[in-house]
């Protein structure tokens, strides 16, 4: 066997080591190259590599396709010398501008700039806005004085793509370093606008205006930073030397929240339609608060506890705090409040008229993403206060259809088609039936957030969403042999959703993956099952040919590139596991759709490998599994930045809310698209309406 063929075999095998039935499944090649790849798989485990040669040696030597796989091969497992060496054996990709970026982009990972301007200057197309970033970049590292205006060329070419945050990001940073401070934090503002998962922004902007000594909006900007990443500590440590360092801005963060505690006592509840509660329908408890030290509160009508023969009346606002040996504390909040009552057990407040809803002060939510805030809440239905182990345990009860009422248009914009908001309220009503009581040991059913569905409170719902919740009411999806379905749905499924068994050992996760593009869609069809350069096609879609039933949500879900240095990723990661400096993300096995199932994440000191869907939080919440990494070194070999190119947002199993969405527009039904989603299911009314 030659030791091109070799070298070729070790590397192939090291980077996508599998099962044979797996590597298949995967089908990194086409046709006859898939079953010479399973006929090289079998004989390379057994350790005939003279077979295995034999058997991918006649495919290998194709011209452009081997060479187009082969380099993808190369730049996915971050070969990028072996990428430049192959550039050379395989000439036939010479008139190739999707493999002679590939190759630049080697270039710029090695720090070889300029090498990749001359090699983007023999583009076809040099003025593809991957070419553009590339090439300021490029100019930027090598301190060219014309950096600035490629960059204003990139950004042009640039805008509302998904490279558009990326690029914006790079030119504020190149003004930045130039004393532009103007410019800088105009870039910096394009960057989050482009895409705002980008919330390493902010910490940058925060530095930008302690510099100029523009107080308060350092202070804003930083705990904006601390909401959207809790675990960097930078963020709490510089808000925190700002306050000492500021008694004004001390000041003003103890009279905000005073207002605000003032504005919320004496704010008027708002009233909502009272629902029913229909025979055979479940009750939800929804834990709204766990282990809280203290929590406000305010009622907009009279509510009793039954057991106790206690009511708390209309209009009043109270503050509960946690006590000693299981008991708490409840206490009337204004001027003329009386001395504090000391509860043990819970306390279940049933409002009166059930048109009148109850508030929570300050409620942080979307922790840890960057949609994340704060701000007052109001609910719907019973308020249970207890004391657990940690703290307070605060729990809103209340029917599936008033529930849904807010998780619907918490979930998706309540100005989508009817349709789709009809197919999301069936999917919403099946997954929290089928989830009630995962919280059991904890005293709820299911959780306000993304872990389970978001669930704002009465201040989302709207006549439109709550319209299509009681159109559906009782509507679920069920397993052919019975039973509630697995009904889980995310944001952006970036063209072909996953099994459930893909993402979770869940053995009740019996979603299955589809492709979801439109039957006309022939050309996204074709590159499955993804090969390497079909996956690179796929992500990058740099001619925007990719089609797919979510692709006009927007450049920054559909396909986003998020960069990151080291020290940006480091405080994810360290959730996880401690490897020191990160490195680089090298994608292991994938699924079909082109999902990572695993990834081993290199660091200084060490690895480890992370699997399904704890890949992306441990990766800075990426948003989704769908990516591979693109490496920038320094000259020593050093990684200064990681490129993440990725697609779609969300879990990739069961239902694209934005694909439910284009269905609708283009005419389909709520049934068409849940079977569409759910091939597998049934829809069946299990209350009336």
């Amino acid at each position: 066997m030659s030791g091109s063929v070799a070298k070729i075999l070790t590397l192939f095998f090291s980077v996508f080591a599998a099962p044979v039935p797996h590597l298949g499944a995967m089908g990194l090649f086409p046709g006859s190259g898939q079953r010479a790849l399973w006929a090289a798989g079998d004989a390379f485990r057994a350790g005939d590599a003279a077979q295995a040669a034999a058997a991918l040696d006649p495919w290998l030597s194709r011209s452009v396709q081997a060479a187009r796989e082969d380099l993808a091969l190369h730049f996915l497992s971050q070969d990028y010398a072996g990428v430049l060496a192959l550039d050379l054996a395989y000439p036939s990709a010479a008139n190739d501008d999707e493999a002679k970026l590939w190759v630049a982009r080697s270039d710029a990972a090695l720090a070889r700039w300029q090498a990749c301007l001359l090699r983007l200057g023999t583009l076809a197309v040099p003025r593809r806005p991957w070419a553009l970033s590339l090439r300021a970049e490029a100019l930027a590292a090598v301190r060219d004085p014309t950096a600035p205006d490629a960059f204003s060329e990139a950004l042009s070419a640039t805008a509302g793509s998904r490279l558009d945050a990326m690029t914006a990001l790079m030119a504020a940073d190149l003004a930045q370093a130039h004393g532009d401070d103007v410019a800088a934090e105009r870039l910096y503002k394009r960057a989050q606008r482009a895409d705002p998962s980008y919330s390493l922004v902010n910490l940058r902007l925060a530095e930008l205006y302690l510099c100029q000594q523009r107080w308060l909006d350092a202070r804003l900007m930083l705990e904006r930073a601390r909401r959207v990443d809790p675990r960097t500590l930078e963020a709490q440590q510089d808000l925190n030397a700002l306050l000492q360092d500021q008694p004004g801005q001390r000041e003003a963060v103890q009279v905000g929240a005073e207002d605000r505690l003032g504005h919320f006592v004496l704010k008027f509840n708002p009233r909502v339609l009272p629902t029913v509660l229909r025979k055979g329908e479940p009750l939800v408890r929804v834990g709204l608060l766990t282990r809280a030290g203290a929590m406000k509160f305010s009622l907009g009508g009279d509510m009793v506890d039954d057991a106790r023969g206690l009511t708390l009346s209309a209009s009043s606002a109270w503050v509960a705090c946690t006590g000693l040996n299981g008991t708490w504390t409840l206490a009337p909040l204004g001027p003329n409040a009386a001395g504090a009552s000391v509860l043990a057990g819970p306390l279940r407040l049933r409002p009166l008229d059930p048109a009148t809803t109850f508030g929570l002060f300050g409620v942080e939510h979307g922790t840890g993403y960057f949609f994340a805030g704060s701000g007052d809440r109001y609910y719907r239905g019973l308020l249970e206060i207890s004391a657990r182990s940690g703290g307070l345990l605060v729990v809103n009860e209340l029917g599936m259809e008033a529930y849904l009422s807010s998780v619907v248009p918490s979930e998706v914009p309540s100005s989508w088609a009817p349709d789709a908001l009809r197919a999301q309220a069936i999917a919403a009503r099946t997954e929290a039936w089928a989830s009630l009581g995962n919280y059991k040991d904890e005293g709820y059913d299911l959780c306000p957030t993304v872990a389970c569905a978001v669930y704002s409170g009465v201040g989302v719902e709207n006549v439109r969403s709550t319209a299509a919740v009681m159109a559906t009411a009782g509507i679920v999806l069920e397993r052919q042999g019975g039973g509630l379905a697995s009904a889980h749905y995310m944001d952006n499924s970036g063209g072909h959703t996953l099994s459930g068994a893909d993402v979770w050992t869940d053995p009740e996760s019996d979603s299955v993956g589809i492709e979801d593009f439109p039957a006309n869609a022939e050309a996204t069809r074709k590159l499955f099952p993804l090969s390497p350069a079909g996956l690179l096609h796929y992500i990058d879609d740099l001619d925007g040919d990719v089609g797919g039933w979510s692709s006009d949500e927007g450049p920054s879900i559909w396909r986003w590139t998020l960069r990151l240095t080291p020290e940006e990723l480091a405080s994810s990661v360290d959730r996880r596991h401690k490897v020191g400096r990160p490195r680089t993300v090298l994608g292991l096995m994938r699924s079909p759709a082109g999902y990572l199932e695993n990834a081993r994440i290199v660091g200084d000191d060490g690895d480890f490998v992370a699997f399904g869907d704890r890949i992306r939080s441990a990766l800075k919440g990426l948003k989704s599994n769908l990516f591979y990494v693109e490496s920038r070194l320094d000259g020593q070999g050093r990684t200064v930045a990681l490129l993440f190119h990725g697609g779609g947002w969300g879990h990739g199993v069961g239902m694209s809310q934005s694909g439910a969405q284009a269905m609708a527009q283009a005419g389909l039904d709520d049934h068409a698209i849940l079977r569409h989603y759910f091939p597998e299911d049934t829809l069946h009314r299990r209350y009336p309406w």
